[in-house]
């Protein structure tokens, strides 16, 4: 009896498409968590339970290295940016809006690799950023005003999608020579430093006694399902998945996002953020078909 290798089944598929069914719940569970726990006590938290998850694998750390904890404490400090930038923004928009306007890392990636290191990208990488770009002035029209309704959650959304972008082109040079284990882990060591130092500074009238069981759940779930689990499931699933179809994958999660939003935030779904919604995910997915199909030509 023979066994079907992961690579002929459809488990690397399964995996991967978790990965943007849990980062898209970050958003509307992130945005209820917060209404009672301050932002960088909740961040604390939930890396926390995210090293937790790590413990299973705590062998792996024996390749740790200068770089890796170099590496780690400049991801954590972008990280940090984005996931604060993200929670602070998810006060004033819905969670599906909230989830678009990151999910623009797709876009803004190959840009901000040009700007920082003037790494190629396609000649056709206009035709997805026009996309986008009509796919968010659909969701961002105000008829009454007779223009762009971005306010300052809009804003602080933007500015965690330039963080993941970051983030993502810091994680490709600190990949050339570190184990991405120990990136993994150090960056989640560093940003719950960050996150607690920073809790005890800003927020020292917060009670650790009064959080109810219900919120310790959302912030295990925060940890680990959009943490740890994530991590292992995307690392697994791209060994046997190519990586133009494994990004195609996880640019979805912005629909989850809506989603989510809406079952368990009660957000309305409009027409514009659905439209909207829709030109945005094209264009991420031209994006990253356009940049894997480059690369694999260089």
């Amino acid at each position: 009896m023979t066994t079907e290798s992961p690579k002929s089944s459809a488990l690397p598929y399964f995996a991967m498409f978790c990965v943007p069914i849990l980062y898209g719940s970050f958003y509307i569970l992130a945005k209820i968590t917060n209404e009672t726990i301050p932002v960088f006590w909740m961040t604390s938290f939930r890396m926390l339970f995210a090293m937790i998850g790590f413990l299973p694998f705590i062998k792996k750390l024996r390749k740790t290295d200068l770089h890796s904890i170099k590496y780690g404490f400049f991801l954590a400090l972008i990280f940090f940016g984005g996931v604060v930038s993200q929670t602070e923004g998810l006060k004033s928009i819905e969670a599906g809006k909230a989830g678009f306007i990151s999910g623009l890392f797709v876009v803004i990636t190959p840009l901000l690799s040009w700007v920082l290191f003037r790494t190629k990208i396609s000649r056709f990488l206009i035709i997805p950023i026009v996309i986008v770009v009509i796919g968010l002035f659909i969701m961002f029209y105000d008829p009454t005003i007779r223009f762009f309704n971005v306010g300052i959650g809009e804003f602080l959304n933007f500015i965690g999608a330039l963080c993941i972008a970051l983030h993502i082109i810091v994680l490709g040079k600190g990949l050339k020579e570190g184990d991405f284990f120990c990136l993994a882990f150090y960056q989640t060591f560093f940003a719950f430093c960050f996150s607690f130092i920073l809790a005890l500074i800003f927020e020292p009238s917060y009670q650790i006694s009064t959080t109810t069981l219900s919120e310790w759940s959302l912030l295990i779930y925060l940890g680990l399902a959009i943490g740890t689990i994530p991590f292992l499931l995307q690392n697994w699933g791209q060994q046997y998945i190519k990586d133009s179809r494994a990004a195609i994958i996880i640019s979805i999660e912005p629909v989850f996002a809506t989603i989510f939003g809406g079952i368990f935030g009660g957000e309305l779904i409009t027409w514009q953020i659905v439209l909207g919604g829709l030109l945005i995910l094209t264009g991420l997915i031209i994006t990253v078909v356009t940049q894997q199909k480059e690369t694999s030509n260089i």
